[in-house]
């Protein structure tokens, strides 16, 4: 057993030194391996000490190699930072360097390293030199690399102007919905066609006008990019369908400031003097000319955004673009300006999205489904959409401020409580809701602001309808008229017709302030003419704005909120004095027992109200009262306290089906307009004569007949009249008999008449006896009507047959 145990000892020797022996014989041949490597081809040529320094020196040379590559990633980002948003000539290689400099901090990195290198501290670890010294020399091939490329990057630290051919917007194609593909695509097949050198793309604040073209700004200048880098061509942007000469050298984006027209012309001239590299203080020439020599000698894409006013380009320094210089211009709009020195090639109106579209747009922005709410919440939130006129600015404003309360509304486990919380908290809070809608509406706040002071004063007076509210243009200017805030010296014919409300509704058009509408009847029932607008609606996030303009007490605003009561006993006695307009038109209102002080009021309407009792001194207190309208109510009579009414030059009580008597009008002789159409009233008030600046009377379909000669005489100020009667029982006309036809000669000024004569010799008999200006007429000739808008030359008459 000892022998056994002896035997096996030996043979362990053995082996062990058998080992020991490979191991040692190993090392003295991995030692003369790296002799043989550092010392033999194919780098026989190297220095050999060189080399022994890449093995020797490896990890203070990977501590250098980590300095250097952070240098470089500074450099990167600086050189990032500087091109962001630039698209350069080919020429200006930066995106080369970009390129080179990101794959080798990715090649270079220390990291690789680190977990190659490692330590020798024994002699049989001999093989692992080659494999150290390998990563020794490739560290030392980065270093030189870092530093070449770092030193290269210095050209592209700062990108000269010249150099640029655009500025990519960064337009977010996630918020274009609805049309918006398609009118970029329309856009840009405009700008790299041959049809039309100049785009005005226009529609109201909001509708995204700038990210549409923001994207097909963004297209071109890609397309440039693109082409620049997978072609050696010269770097011009081909045009696609032209010819390869055609070129954009310049693409150039202006948002026009507006600070009165010369500010903002020198505005506009620096920011384009800025893309080009123009100092305009050093020219010798004019600022425009200077300007336009240098546009001259390119193909230029200007994009001019957010232009209101109507500048000449040739007053800016922006040549005309013609199909010979190749050169664009897209001008964005919120209307139709022109520029005075060139022709519109086409036009691209940008819409609101449709109600889908918008609440497709909140949903994206604000993280919610509709349809996963509470009914009632989902009714609310789409409500509040349409309110804010479907824009998409105003959408995803709404979408975000409303996501921000939420998340400062509590912690709620539930996404879908959460939200409902939210529109809780807006019921409860209606400040919260005036805010948002305030922030909304300042959109509109620089197109309000770009008004005409008499055009703000109308516009404001429109938000006295109810929202939504169908606004007859002839009833609105009349408004105007009487309450004085048009000037009718210049008019002939009919108040609407004037040059003046005209300009006015233009502007407001424009503006996107007010929209036009086709009504589906006129006032007579008659079908309306297609492309005749005779109504106008007030965009509902005008109306906000407009009422939120209105001094605080100079506006009281309650139309079309279905008020039982006036509750004018609930508004504090400073305030209502304070007031100068009041709308309660609309409304559910039997009567009005209290006595406001309105001091002073100069309009109010009543109108569409069951109304059928005024407190009797309900006027005692209102001096200045211009406008007083009470048109379609159940009033029978007026009370006692109107007859003191001085300042009244408006008072309309047309269909009325109870109207009965109205007291003495003597004492307003300011009155230009007296309407008791489609009443039953059988006479006109006392002090008619003491009327001598009435402009019209209409006294259509009432049970009025023939009044005083010494009336007729004192109306000398009268322009129309308008009798006409549907019902042949009732005289209806002060035309009876040949004395009644004879008073209506003393009325010079008359220029409408709409009247029944009993037969063609009464109406040639008037015809024959005075001096007419008749603008319009519309007569029935017993049972025959007719209208004729002519003036009725003196002498003419027409017979039976005519």
């Amino acid at each position: 057993m000892a022998c056994i145990c002896m035997k096996k000892l030996s043979l362990f020797v053995l082996s062990y030194t058998f080992h020991g022996t490979v191991a040692i014989i190993a090392s003295v041949c991995g030692c003369v391996t790296v002799v043989i490597n550092l010392i033999s081809a194919p780098c026989i040529r190297e220095n050999v000490t060189k080399r022994y320094h890449f093995f020797k020196k490896r990890r203070e040379r990977l501590e250098v190699l980590e300095s250097k590559w952070n240098d470089l990633g500074r450099r990167l980002y600086e050189v990032k930072r500087e091109s962001k948003g630039k698209v350069v000539l080919k020429s200006f290689k930066n995106f080369e360097w970009l390129e080179t400099a990101e794959k080798l901090m990715k090649d270079a990195d220390p990291l690789h390293f680190r977990e190659q290198i490692s330590d020798i501290n024994h002699f049989y670890e001999a093989p692992k030199c080659f494999s150290q010294y390998n990563a020794g020399k490739e560290i030392e091939d980065f270093i030189g690399q870092l530093d070449a490329v770092h030193n290269e990057g210095k050209d592209f630290l700062l990108v000269d102007q010249s150099v640029v051919v655009g500025r990519l917007r960064g337009s977010s194609r996630t918020r274009l919905l609805g049309e918006a593909e398609n009118k970029i695509k329309e856009i840009k097949g405009y700008v790299t066609g041959k049809g039309f050198q100049t785009i005005r793309v226009h529609g109201m604040p909001g509708s995204g006008k700038t990210e549409i073209v923001s994207a097909v700004n963004d297209s071109i200048l890609n397309d440039y990019q693109a082409c620049s880098m997978a072609s050696s061509s010269p770097s011009t942007l081909p045009i696609p369908g032209n010819s390869p000469r055609d070129h954009f050298d310049k693409v150039i984006w202006v948002t026009v400031e507006h600070e009165g027209t010369e500010s903002s012309i020198d505005n506009l001239q620096n920011k384009i003097a800025e893309q080009l590299k123009i100092d305009l203080k050093t020219a010798g020439e004019s600022r425009a000319d200077t300007l336009a020599n240098e546009l001259n000698e390119l193909t230029f894409l200007i994009i001019l955004d957010n232009m209101q006013n109507d500048f000449p380009l040739k007053l800016i320094g922006i040549p005309v673009p013609t199909k010979e210089n190749g050169c664009k211009i897209i001008i964005v709009s919120r209307s139709l300006p022109v520029c005075l020195d060139i022709r519109i090639g086409t036009y691209v109106k940008i819409q609101p999205l449709s109600s889908g579209e918008a609440q497709t747009l909140f949903e994206i922005e604000a993280g919610i489904e509709l349809s996963k709410l509470r009914e009632d919440t989902r009714a609310n939130a789409k409500k509040m959409i349409d309110e804010w006129e479907c824009l998409p600015f105003t959408i995803i404003w709404l979408a975000q401020t409303l996501k921000e309360l939420k998340n400062n509304g509590g912690s709620h486990v539930d996404h879908v409580v959460a939200w409902n919380a939210t529109f809780d908290m807006l019921k409860e809070s209606p400040d919260i809701l005036d805010g948002m809608n305030e922030k909304a509406f300042n959109i509109l706040k620089d197109s309000y602001d770009a008004l005409k002071e008499e055009t703000k004063k109308c516009f404001l007076y429109c938000a006295l309808y109810p929202s939504g509210h169908l606004i007859e243009k002839k009833e609105l200017v009349e408004y105007w008229f009487w309450e004085g805030l048009i000037n009718g010296n210049e008019r002939s014919g009919h108040i609407e017709d004037m040059g003046q409300a005209k300009k006015i509704f233009y502007e407001l058009i424009r503006a996107h302030l007010v929209e036009e509408i086709d009504s589906p009847q006129d006032q007579q029932g008659l079908l309306a003419v297609k492309g005749k607008h005779r109504m106008i609606k007030m965009r509902n996030l005008a109306r906000k704005m407009a009422v939120h303009l209105t001094n605080p007490g100079q506006f009281l605003i309650k139309a079309g909120e279905k008020l039982p009561h006036a509750q004018l006993h609930l508004q504090q006695e400073k305030y209502l004095s304070g007031v100068e307009r009041a709308s309660l038109m609309t409304n559910k209102i039997r009567a009005i027992m209290e006595q406001p002080n309105f001091s002073n009021l100069s309009t109010l309407l009543l109108q569409n109200n069951p109304i059928i009792h005024l407190h009797e001194n309900f006027f005692c207190n209102m001096p200045n009262l211009i406008v007083l309208d009470l048109s379609h109510t159940n009033i029978s009579t007026l009370p006692q306290s109107a007859s003191y009414l001085k300042k009244l030059t408006a008072l309309l009580l047309r269909n009325c089906p109870n109207l009965k008597s109205l007291p003495s009008l003597e004492n307003s002789e300011e009155l230009l307009l007296l309407d008791l159409s489609d009443t039953p009233i059988t006479k006109l008030p006392d002090g008619m004569e003491k009327l001598t600046k009435l402009i019209r009377l209409n006294l259509s379909r009432t049970c009025v007949g023939e009044f005083r000669a010494e009336v007729v005489h004192a109306l000398v100020s009268l322009e129309e009249v308008l009798m006409i009667t549907n019902d042949d029982s009732v005289a209806g006309s002060l035309l009876k008999g040949a004395s009644s036809i004879e008073k209506l000669g003393f009325l010079s000024r008359l220029a409408i008449l709409q009247a029944k004569f009993p037969d063609v010799e009464a109406f040639n008999s008037y015809v024959v006896s005075k001096t007419h200006h008749l603008y319009k007429l519309k007569v029935y000739l017993g049972d025959v009507s007719c209208t004729h808008e002519t003036k009725i030359v003196k002498g003419k008459s027409i017979t039976q047959s005519d």
